[in-house]
This record gives structure tokens, C-alpha cells and sequence, in this order.
């Protein structure tokens, strides 16, 4: 288990401390996350790990100790998370 600071995006932000076993999948710290916070059912957010360490390269990226795991609410995620500029 490695500690990590959990920030859950809703009014008011809420902000915790608490240890995720790194070998889970992100389904299932999500899940787990939002069961112990008491938040409603797992499939209704989305999590996001923010690794300490901002030199590890993505590709090498497994969730180490101080990272923190950012928790949003599915309904408040608005639009396309992702938009290919037509420069390319």
C-alpha cells in the first residue's frame, strides 16, 4: 500500500489521505475510493492519478507514494476530453 492525497472535485472540494494498493486496476481504486468516501455508486465518477514525480515518463508512470487521485463527479464532465487541432 503507498499513501496518496485523494481530492474529490465537488462543493465543497473534499480532501482526504489514504493508501491504494499500486497493482490494482484504476476501476477498482475507483471504486474502493468512492465506497469508503460514502460518495454514491462507483460508475457515477471518474478518477485521475497525478503522479509527485512529473520526470517519469508516462510510458514507466506506476503510482508511487505522494501521488494524488482526483475524483469528478461522470454528470460534471462536460464536453470531449480531447480535440485534434486541424493544424495537423
Amino acid at each position: 500500500m503507498i499513501p496518496i492525497k485523494v481530492i474529490v472535485l465537488q462543493d465543497p472540494i473534499l480532501v482526504r489521505t489514504g493508501s491504494i494498493d499500486p497493482t490494482n486496476t484504476l476501476d477498482n481504486i475507483r471504486s474502493d475510493v468512492v465506497r469508503s468516501l460514502r460518495l454514491g455508486e462507483p460508475d457515477e465518477w471518474l478518477v485521475a492519478l497525478a503522479p509527485a514525480d512529473v520526470q517519469t515518463a508516462l510510458s514507466e508512470y506506476r503510482p508511487s507514494g505522494g501521488d494524488t487521485l482526483y475524483v469528478l463527479r461522470a454528470s460534471r464532465a462536460r464536453g470531449p476530453a480531447f480535440v485534434l487541432s486541424d493544424e495537423d
